[in-house]
């Protein structure tokens, strides 16, 4: 009768066992499949995230190939533009050049000196200028009394020319005013001997500033001032 109970009871044990065995298999089963389904669900979403990344991307491309077209025909714009500036004529000073092309290269007073218009100071400047210039820089003086025909007082620092006159802002360090008059008598000798005609371009800067280096070196300019003429040496050659 003992045996017969412990059986019942090793049995109901067993089943009992079975039962948890096959329900925790169970959970398995569906927690397993639940990350399965999950992970597909993740694996769909990031297929259709880089699908969609791989889109964009093409789309991406087509519109940097569109810019980079764009700005190749900007590029080609700007050239054209610089070299329609580069060939720009200032007509003035090209039909005066042709008028005056069978007279001799200058101006109809003798010396520079009787044509300094401007203030009693301005012309003290001047001369002064001419002075020095005439003593230590004899290349630049002789091109300023040959092709300049007057020297004209400028409201600013610096200079311009127009024509064969040349506008000059005098400062009271003659070395610096001689350096100003030589840049500006060489924009004289580009357009009248070397007929170079365009405005504002390297070619008609480049000498021009070089030459104002060489009279501020030559004539013991301040060093901040050849630094400036320097620097815009450096920027014309880029140009």
């Amino acid at each position: 009768m003992k045996d017969l109970k412990r059986k019942n009871v090793l049995l109901v044990v067993a089943g009992i066992f079975i039962i948890v065995l096959a329900g925790l298999s169970g959970y398995l089963v569906f927690s397993n499949n639940s990350k399965i389904n999950t992970l597909e669900s993740e694996k769909e979403a990031l297929s259709q995230q880089y699908l969609k990344a791989k889109d964009d991307l093409a789309v991406a491309s087509q519109s940097i190939k569109l810019k980079d077209t764009q700005l190749s025909e900007k590029d080609k714009e700007i050239e054209s533009l610089k070299q329609a500036k580069n060939n720009a004529v200032r007509e003035d000073v090209a039909i005066d050049s042709e008028e005056t092309v069978k007279e001799p290269s200058v101006p109809k007073t003798a010396s520079i000196y009787d044509n300094i218009n401007g203030s009693d100071d301005f012309k003290n400047k001047i001369t002064n200028a001419l002075n020095l210039l005439s003593e230590k820089d004899s290349e630049h003086f002789q091109m300023t009394a040959s092709q300049v025909e007057a020297i004209n007082e400028y409201n600013d620092f610096g200079g311009m020319q127009e024509k064969r006159n040349i506008y000059i802002g005098a400062d009271a360090n003659a070395a610096i005013t001689a350096s100003l008059i030589a840049h500006e008598a060489q924009h004289v000798y580009n357009v009248y001997v070397d007929k170079i005609w365009s405005y504002h371009t390297k070619e008609q800067e480049l000498p021009c500033y070089e030459a104002e280096l060489s009279t501020a070196q030559s004539l013991g300019a301040p060093a901040f001032f050849v630094t400036s003429v320097q620097s815009q040496i450096d920027y014309w050659k880029t140009q």
